[in-house]
């Protein structure tokens, strides 16, 4: 990942006597200052109190901050942060490397759950507990980070005031956790607890059902299917009108569609739509989300769609997807939120993937896509044959000229 694409400006986190300084990136969660609500958690954790050697979990890390302030708090000690957000993680191993973490006691790496823990559980995790999760996913959750302690091991958890009574009533579902803390502040809640006894590591959450919302029909043109979606991302019981655009724009496609490449498949309608209608060889997704990935790979296999070759990537760019081998066919749902120069960007890596005569798809809200074409103009290997819009969305075909 081109971390200088994305980077926005440093942070600093005064704790424990010392100041440390993160890089951020403008998409991330509190890229402006370090939120209150993790320096309150921080606050709350007695570093003299706990021993001079043992692991914690940085749960939602974010671009690393509670878990590489307790890392250099306690030298001695082994820190994981783990983010379902691959951009976020990109910022977590830039900001290791930045602090010089750099002999192995710190590990990085995008995952939905805890089941990455270790089987002897942690020591210590550390939880900024995400409000748009919904409480639902957040009681589930909360269960498992009960379940990856080790024994004696200690969760510190910082919540929006709202959800406190949500996570209060999880932990009540388990014998084996005392809380040690439950302390209110004017908008964040900090709850400690300790286990006593060795608990569980908790399975792959996605595959234990921790995401699902109920299963729902859809259906485009005479292709009807079924998928289980997940919660907090769009489209669950319904197609937004800039996926509606974008299946307008497929119907323009013609001739053979071998190999596919969507950027940012959500639910996983796209994929599914373009797989029941081209039949690729192959199919790559992209998106900084772990869980839109996993959640549009499940779709295409609850659509009883088999294809030969399927990757994933977990990245905001496209300069990671691998393979030298070009693509006959490119969707991309533009996000609003991001800069122009990452939309530039995007068309450089475009124009070495898509093969000569291959088609770019690219739907979003009407003012992005049309600045997305207006970079195109100035390049010269592009060339717009058709553009939808509907209810201030759009979508656009773009050709890939030799």
């Amino acid at each position: 990942m081109n971390m200088e694409r994305w980077y926005k400006k440093d942070v600093r986190l005064t704790w424990n006597a010392r100041t440390t300084s993160y890089a951020v990136a403008q998409e991330l969660f509190s890229s402006h200052e370090v939120d209150s609500g993790s320096k309150l958690l921080l606050r709350s954790l007695d570093v003299a109190a706990l021993p001079e050697r043992g692991h914690a979990l940085d749960f939602g890390c974010g671009y690393g901050v509670l878990g590489l302030a307790v890392r250099d708090a306690l030298p001695g000690w082994t820190v994981q942060l783990v983010d379902r957000d691959a951009l976020a993680v990109a910022f977590s191993r830039w900001n290791t490397e930045r602090l010089q973490f750099d002999d192995g006691s710190v590990t990085c790496a995008v995952g939905l759950g805890l089941d990455g823990a270790p089987d002897s559980g942690c020591d210590l995790i550390l939880w900024n507990v995400p409000g748009k999760a919904g409480e639902t996913v957040i009681q589930r959750l909360t269960l498992d980070v009960a379940a990856a302690l080790a024994d004696g091991g200690i969760a510190a958890l910082v919540v929006v005031n709202p959800l406190a009574d949500a996570i209060r009533a999880a932990l009540a579902d388990d014998a084996a956790i005392t809380v040690t803390l439950d302390e209110e502040h004017a908008d964040h809640t900090v709850i400690h607890v300790r286990r006593e006894g060795a608990g569980t590591r908790p399975g792959d959450p996605l595959e234990r059902g921790v995401f699902d919302r109920e299963p729902g029909e859809f259906g485009v043109d005479d292709f009807d299917y079924d998928i289980t979606p997940v919660m907090s991302i769009p489209e669950y019981d319904s197609y937004s009108f800039a996926t509606q655009v974008v299946f307008d724009a497929l119907r323009m496609v013609e001739g053979e569609v071998d190999s596919v490449l969507v950027m940012r498949p959500g639910q996983g309608h796209v994929p599914v739509v373009i797989a029941n209608q081209f039949r690729p060889r192959r199919l790559t997704t992209v998106d900084r989300d772990q869980l839109a990935l996993r959640a549009s790979a499940r779709a295409l296999v609850d659509a009883g769609l088999r294809i030969t070759s399927i990757e994933m990537v977990a990245s905001p760019d496209l300069v990671d997807v691998p393979g030298d081998e070009p693509f006959s066919l490119a969707v991309l749902m533009l996000e609003d939120q991001v800069r122009n120069e990452i939309h530039v960007a995007r068309l450089v890596d475009l124009a070495s993937m898509i093969e000569s005569g291959g088609n770019v798809i690219i739907g979003g809200t009407s003012s992005v896509v049309s600045r997305f074409l207006s970079f195109a103009a100035k390049r010269g290997n592009w060339k717009v044959r058709d553009r939808i819009k509907r209810s201030g969305t759009s979508a656009a075909r773009l050709e890939r000229l030799a």
